[in-house]
């Protein structure tokens, strides 16, 4: 037999307003075991706010709209006060603990009782809020989400809600106990003292839950005649809460089992891995030791080559090795050696030649003609600059200071002179001491014997 519940909070039992994020979905579903993310799809939504896309942005809208006014106003009276840390954004009132919507949670039944499906209770949810908003004008009606993607839960639904009064100057507030002042909702034991259980609220609270087990039994559900305090309300909705709690224990005890026996595993292949690594270890010792004997033999057998001769190569076989490199070093030696003395031979041929050639230049050379030539080239100069037209050109020049002049006529005569000869002396005495140069430093590049240079 199903029980219908109707619980009603603003705030958890740590006093944190409670999230749209919640009945949207909007975080990641996988940190919550509670919530198989692959039936959130199946969820259904409605806002009174057409167009908006999350509850969080209906609410906004909604809050925008009714509210705006007096937060202004409020906001101006805090200011002139000299209060501006007082002052509010739209955000701000909205979350705040006296100004946020409240959320009631619709259930019928458990999730192991199948007489009820979650259409049906859609249905009567959807009437009963319809009839709250004729009956109490008041109470608006922000939206709600039926959750059906949490396995080990009955399908509910989420219902927000906002209390709206109005100020001095008329602006709508949230205000629930205005709100029962404005709408004439009495207190159901009158004359008595107000408090937690006689007050407007537990008025409108019995009247919505006898409203809403009506419905039920009208479409023929049946319903436990005996009603539940809403002490025992709170008590049904921890038991629920602990059974989640139960079975969130539980999922993390199994996947405890599973890691203790991968780590026994792990454990075991640790040891196998040990065993092998002994086993390769004793392999490799046994190999060092066929290797040890096996150069041991190497050497006996090297003793009786060397014929006992283990004194004067105390250690044969790297001796052995050391001369077949030396023989190898001197055999590729002598192969650079006599290549090099076929290059000096060639090289001794061609020194030959050009010491034949330089012989033949030195004696083709006559210092006396040579100085005879020097000399008629350096008397044309002396009679060019001896002649009286030169000495009086250049003293007129030295006379009126034209030094620049006097340098320019002088290098014109030397050129002129220079030009007016048969023979350049300059020329042939550098084209003679590069052609001996060139001789001289081939000649001397060889390492040849005194008498042959």
């Amino acid at each position: 037999m199903p029980r219908a519940t109707e619980h009603n909070a603003r705030t958890r039992s740590n006093g944190e307003v409670f999230s749209t994020k919640h009945n949207d979905r909007k975080f990641n579903t996988d940190n919550s075991p509670h919530i198989d993310g692959n039936l959130s799809i199946n969820n259904e939504y409605s806002f009174c706010e057409s167009g908006a896309e999350t509850q969080d942005e209906n609410e906004r809208r909604f809050y925008t709209k009714h509210f705006t006014p007096h937060l202004e106003a409020t906001n101006e009276r805090y200011l002139s006060q000299r209060h501006p840390d007082k002052v509010k954004t739209m955000d701000q009132y909205r979350g705040s603990k006296q100004t946020c919507p409240e959320e009631t949670l619709y259930q019928l039944g458990t999730a192991e009782e199948k007489d009820v499906t979650a259409k049906e209770l859609l249905e009567i949810v959807k009437e009963h809020l319809a009839w709250i908003e004729k009956t109490y004008p008041q109470v608006r009606i922000l939206g709600y989400t039926m959750h059906l993607d949490e396995p080990d839960a009955a399908p509910h639904v989420h219902v927000r809600r906002v209390w709206i009064a109005h100020d001095k100057d008329g602006n709508e507030i949230v205000s629930q106990t205005k709100a029962f002042e404005e709408m004439g909702v009495k207190a159901p034991k009158e004359g008595e003292e107000i408090g937690r259980y006689n007050n407007p609220k537990v008025t409108f609270t019995l009247a919505c839950r006898d409203h809403y087990e009506a419905l039920c039994r009208k479409r023929g559900i049946v319903l436990p005649e005996e009603r539940k305090e809403a002490s025992e309300v709170g008590l049904e909705f921890k038991d629920h809460k602990r059974k989640v709690i139960e079975k969130k224990i539980k999922d993390l005890t199994e996947q405890n089992e599973k890691l203790t026996v991968q780590n026994d595993k792990l454990a075991a292949h640790i040891t196998e891995l040990a065993e092998d690594k002994k086993k390769l270890s004793e392999e490799n010792k046994a190999l060092r030791s066929e290797k040890e004997r096996t150069e041991a033999k190497l050497q006996h057998a090297l003793d009786i080559i060397n014929k006992g001769k283990l004194a004067i190569l105390p250690n044969t076989k790297k001796n052995v090795r050391g001369v077949v490199r030396t023989i190898d070093d001197l055999n590729n030696r002598e192969k650079d050696i006599a290549g090099k003395e076929k290059e000096m031979e060639e090289d001794k041929k061609s020194i030959r030649e050009d010491a034949k050639k330089l012989k033949e230049m030195s004696r083709s050379f006559s210092l006396e003609k040579f100085v005879e030539r020097i000399a008629e080239y350096l008397e044309q100069i002396f009679i060019a600059f001896a002649s009286d037209r030169y000495r009086s050109l250049r003293q007129f020049l030295k006379e009126k200071h034209q030094d620049r002049l006097l340098k320019e006529y002088d290098e014109k005569e030397v050129m002129k002179t220079i030009r007016n000869t048969n023979i350049d002396p300059k020329k042939e005495i550098d084209e003679a001491a590069k052609e001996a140069e060139e001789i001289a430093k081939k000649y001397e590049t060889y390492d040849l014997d005194r008498d042959e240079r």
